[in-house]
């Protein structure tokens, strides 16, 4: 299964300290995002970053996203709510 890269507590509180500087008037605007992990299918070897990345613009055709690939560990770039609506 997915895994949170912070728990419910983190989160609640990340959020109690949002709604502060929301009333402090630091920001009018906040966007939390969380990311969750989860292992390759054991059964396969996991996907190409290019395979990924087609897969997910399948599912999610958010206009800017982009994949970009050079000698480095891949990245796959996509605005959160663009991800939240897949």
């Amino acid at each position: 299964g997915f895994e949170s890269a912070r728990s419910r507590d983190e989160y609640t509180a990340n959020i109690e300290r949002i709604f502060e500087l929301l009333r402090e008037g630091e920001s009018y605007e906040v966007c939390l995002t969380t990311q969750f992990r989860a292992p390759p299918p054991r059964a396969a070897p996991p996907p190409s970053p290019l395979a990924l990345h087609l897969a997910l613009r399948r599912v999610n055709p958010a206009p800017y996203a982009a994949f970009l690939h050079f000698d480095l560990p891949a990245l796959r770039p996509a605005p959160p709510a663009e991800v939240r609506r897949a």
